[in-house]
């Protein structure tokens, strides 16, 4: 019963109810269980989804992020400089094949950039890919979060008018891929295999989500 309450909320519920959350045992109390009625498998497996998704309780106001080496120039610990590194990369390949790009001025608009192709204007939001399954996989939350009234984080999906185009690349191996917003409907996490598998239509090969089939896809 207890496994089936820790793993039926969605990604962003699950999300939510950690961050408005001081510790674990409250945490049980909103999955709708007692926490001195679980046992030690359970409450590891608490942890082992908090940790997967990277969220923490409301006390810890900073969560500890993987530094990751840049070309042996330096390290990088810090959220927004990634998202900044993945924007610079993408814009670099929509420009090296003609494409305008243009960004939004401040940090309230829930896409990152423009791209202007083929006289029409498209709204691009630009994710991280992180490398899982001895390296494997790349995957990448495809939610956005806004800070409430309350001050609280609050997690939800992006909606049709605010996205058009669903931009990805990894870091540590140069990798990049696009989808369409409507390829992606309803999802609150994306994967990518590194390598093809064929006849199995439930795992996208990075390599089929070129900036090419993008243009496609456009045309």
């Amino acid at each position: 019963m207890f496994k089936s309450l820790v793993d039926s909320p969605s990604d962003i519920d699950f999300i939510n109810k950690v961050k408005s959350s001081h510790n674990i045992a409250e945490l049980t109390e909103k999955l709708g269980f007692k926490w001195k009625n679980c046992g030690e498998n359970s409450r590891k497996k608490i942890r082992e989804r908090m940790r997967k998704l990277n969220v923490n309780f409301k006390d810890n106001k900073d969560i500890k992020i993987k530094k990751i080496n840049l070309n042996n120039s330096g390290r990088i610990g810090i959220t927004k400089a990634k998202g900044d590194i993945s924007e610079c990369a993408i814009s670099l390949l929509f420009l090296e094949k003609g494409i305008p790009v243009s960004k939004p001025f401040g940090d309230n608009c829930p896409y990152d950039l423009i791209i202007d192709y083929k006289n029409k204007l498209y709204k691009v939001q630009v994710k991280t890919l992180h490398l899982l399954y001895e390296n494997k996989t790349l995957s990448s939350k495809i939610i956005t979060s806004t800070i409430g009234l309350d001050k609280k984080r609050i997690y939800r999906k992006y909606k049709p008018e605010e996205v058009d185009i669903f931009a990805f690349y990894c870091m540590e191996t140069k990798e990049s891929c696009f989808c369409l917003y409507n390829e992606l409907l309803g999802k609150e996490n994306v994967y990518f295999c590194r390598t093809k598998i064929n006849n199995n239509p439930h795992k996208k090969y990075i390599g089929d989500y070129n900036i090419e089939r993008l243009f496609l896809k456009l045309s």
